[in-house]
């Protein structure tokens, strides 16, 4: 609160000038002007910093200056009253930031659902008239692995209503294939199951209009129509080709089968052989070949396992602190580590095969990841 007081007989100047002097004790001092401010309350611009021009409301200037014209008019303001005038506007203007910062934070969210709330009302209005068609045009995806699944799931959401478009999927595999845990699962047992997932759990919500699956294999694409291995062709206004890397479609780096129960079967076959094997050799000393001689190391550390690769460093797309580390453990796992160097074939002849170096390697199971053709 601040405390004001006035002479209410400023007529009588004897009066008023008797009681200033009565009461001299008791009136509190008032805080002096700064050097840069006149008796009569005008800002001297001479002796003022630049800084200092501009006052804000939460500067001493603007509430000395405020003090002063109330003096004028006869009331007289204590500093301790200076001081929590000063503390109630601060406390006002941070409130008031509060409130600006709250405002503009809201408005800003409810600004973000609109725009998307507007873009999902323009992907989903019917197209002109005068391009209606009965027979839907087709967006055709070739592959549904990871980015061939995503992408129908992504499109068929945004297609307009009505039946002007389809999403059509050509895909052979019964069942999502997650290659990324292959290399574990051809030497860890009881999870074979788990590299094989259902189609269809990104596809909820979408109408059965707006897609379709075509579990075949295309064999060939020309400016119309893609050609299947049963030899169907299915036209199209738009392509997408997703059909990944094949390598050598086999395990370990795919499932070489398209059904799930024959590439459970090809895993557990994968993993008996490794745990027959007394000299493994795995070729390819990337991510996935680097995690299944630490697989199959750590499950059988009586085994001779050797790693060969063709770089001069262990996983030579990642950086070199991940290429330490695994060459570390590795090294401290016991594996065998030939560095720079390929195999001359892809079957040991003898129980040995050899490196373009001269070198033999005692083998009697080769594991490849490499992209090796051999003549």
């Amino acid at each position: 609160m601040i405390s004001l007081y006035k002479d209410q007989h400023s007529g009588d100047s004897a009066a008023s000038s008797a009681r200033t002097k009565t009461n001299t004790a008791e009136t509190p001092r008032l805080r002096q002007p700064p050097s840069h401010i006149e008796s009569n309350g005008k800002l001297n611009e001479r002796n003022t910093p630049i800084f200092k021009q501009r006052l804000s409301i939460l500067s001493d200037d603007s509430i000395f200056l405020f003090a002063l014209s109330l003096g004028r008019h006869g009331y007289f303001v204590t500093c301790n009253d200076l001081d929590n005038m000063t503390q109630v506007i601060r406390k006002a203007i941070l409130i008031c930031k509060a409130l600006l910062f709250t405002v503009r934070t809201a408005s800003n969210f409810i600004l973000g659902i609109s725009c998307d709330r507007i873009r999902a009302w323009r992907a989903s209005r019917p197209l002109p008239s005068n391009a209606k068609s009965d027979i839907p045009q087709n967006i055709v995806v070739i592959g549904a692995s990871f980015a061939g699944y995503f992408a129908a799931s992504r499109i068929a959401r945004f297609l307009p209503s009505g039946d002007t478009h389809r999403v059509v999927v050509i895909e052979p595999n019964s069942h999502f294939q997650f290659t990324w845990v292959l290399p574990r699962f051809c030497v860890v047992g009881g999870h074979e199951h788990k590299a094989f997932i259902p189609y269809g759990g990104l596809l909820k919500g979408v109408s059965s209009s707006k897609i379709r699956w075509i579990r075949d294999c295309a064999v060939s694409v020309d400016q119309d129509n893609v050609k299947l291995r049963s030899g169907n062709k299915i036209p199209y206004k738009y392509l997408v080709i997703a059909t990944g890397s094949n390598n050598n479609g086999k395990l370990p780096s795919r499932v070489g089968s398209e059904r799930k129960e024959e590439g459970e079967a090809l895993l557990r076959e994968m993993q008996s052989k490794i745990k027959e094997s007394q000299n493994l050799v795995v070729v390819g000393g990337g991510a996935a070949g680097v995690e299944l001689v630490a697989d199959a190391k750590s499950r059988y550390p009586d085994k001779h396992i050797t790693l060969v690769h063709s770089r001069a460093a262990l996983m030579h797309r990642f950086g070199p602190e991940l290429q330490t580390a695994a060459l570390e453990s590795l090294q401290k796992l016991g594996v065998e580590l030939v560095l720079g160097e390929r195999v001359t074939s892809d079957q040991p002849v003898e129980g040995f095969i050899n490196t373009d170096s001269g070198r033999r390697l005692e083998c009697d199971m080769i594991v490849s990841y490499a992209s090796i053709y051999y003549d």
